[in-house]
């Protein structure tokens, strides 16, 4: 029998970085999960200035940043969790 997985920790990992929750709960194949992980990780280095001067309060919030920082995020999190939870379920079952 396969080892329960949390799916809370699976969450907060996505939520963190999208992929990572993936990869922890082995719930999807080798390929998506990394992808997702590398391009949560270029959004981040990429947009870091903007990332910066936003939470400084030098400028205002753009649609790049709510989508990419906080819902994209947000989606992901709840995504690994409720595949983790599936894939408890399934582990059960077997």
């Amino acid at each position: 029998m396969a080892k329960r997985k949390s799916p809370a920790l699976a969450a907060i990992l996505n939520f963190i970085l999208p992929g990572l929750g993936y990869i922890y709960s082995s719930v999807r194949g080798t390929v998506f999960p990394w992808g997702l992980f590398l391009l949560s990780i270029w959004v981040a280095v990429h947009d870091w200035n903007e990332i910066t001067t936003i939470l400084s309060g030098q400028i205002a919030m753009t649609e790049h940043f709510l989508l990419f920082i906080i819902l994209y995020p947000l989606v992901f999190a709840y995504d690994g969790y409720r595949a983790t939870e599936e894939a408890n379920k399934k582990s059960r079952n077997h």
